[in-house]
């Protein structure tokens, strides 16, 4: 007697149960602010590269839907903004075509790349602040094909390494007095105020570039890999390839791995002439040299080069 009464009981519940599961799914689809699952955004850029291309060809920090997708378009300078409040918009892919620009900019879109969870479909370039602060925010990243990812300097850690890199004359000129007889600076000579330049160069960029590496859970050795190959090869002896001028350190497949830069679909030519071809003008007056390699492969002047050619062998 009570079995039966108590199977009753569990049935009225489950049929209760099923009924509010139900309407709940129902008000669920019908709420205007229920949002379906997103695509599989890999794939989503495999199929719509000319789209998001066409879409986005000489936009600049716009948002656009491409077949129901948001995309963040930036095609060309990375630059200031009036208020960087602006920046909490949301979407789901950001398109990068850029020669690079603005550092302190560069760390308030990738921030935002970051916190969007954002895929990346790099196209035909992204070099300078681009190559070295954008590549690493995005939560994968797809790069079309004959694109180059390239960084041309890294943030200088030392005063020594500013000095040089803003004011060579003025080292130079510290080293003659350094080496004169007296050994003694005059008070002309001085570097204090370079010094002091130097601090306030540290502040507004060196700790704001650990603190943007930190929020996007990068090693801030990305960017700083320039300097080291740049150090080496200037110290080498005997050496006949060390940059006279400047160094593009072009990033491929090893060290996107290295620094766990998670990519969709690559492309990088078998062929680092075709690097060169990609290239601007302006950027082959530097050495090139390639992902992990430790010897430029292009000198200005000299045209594509082998290790024992560099090292007079």
């Amino acid at each position: 007697m009570h079995f039966h009464i108590l199977a009753r009981l569990l049935s009225s519940i489950s049929l209760l149960l099923f009924s509010s599961g139900t309407l709940l799914a129902r008000d669920l689809v019908q709420d205007s602010t229920y949002e379906p699952l997103k695509p599989n955004l890999g794939e989503f850029i495999e199929k719509n590269v000319d789209q998001i291309r066409i879409e986005c060809t000489d936009r600049r920090d716009e948002i656009v839907s491409v077949r129901g997708v948001t995309v963040l378009c930036y095609h060309g300078i990375i630059s200031k903004t009036p208020s960087v409040d602006e920046y909490r918009r949301k979407y789901s892919i950001v398109y990068l075509n850029s020669p690079g620009g603005d550092i302190a900019h560069s760390f308030v879109l990738g921030r935002e790349i970051f916190g969007n969870g954002a895929y990346a479909l790099i196209d035909e370039q992204c070099h300078s602040a681009c190559g070295s602060y954008l590549v690493p925010s995005p939560k994968r990243i797809y790069i079309a094909d004959k694109t180059v990812i390239s960084m041309h300097t890294s943030t200088p850690r030392t005063a020594k390494d500013f000095i040089f890199m803003r004011h060579p004359k003025e080292l130079a000129d510290l080293k003659a007095s350094i080496r004169s007889s007296s050994g003694i600076l005059d008070e002309n000579d001085s570097i204090v105020p370079l010094i002091l330049e130097y601090d306030s160069f540290f502040q507004n960029f060196v700790l704001e570039e650990m603190k943007y590496f930190k929020y996007i859970a990068r090693d801030v050795a990305f960017s700083q890999r320039y300097r080291e190959v740049f150090r080496t090869l200037a110290r080498r002896d005997p050496y006949s390839c060390g940059p006279q001028a400047g160094l593009h350190l072009i990033i491929g497949p090893k060290y996107l791995e290295e620094f766990d830069i998670r990519v969709i679909r690559p492309w990088f030519p078998a062929d680092r002439a075709d690097f060169v071809a990609l290239l601007p003008n302006a950027s082959k007056t530097d050495a090139l040299i390639y992902d992990f390699d430790d010897h430029p492969f292009w000198i200005p002047g000299k045209g594509l080069v082998s290790p024992a050619y560099c090292m007079g062998s």
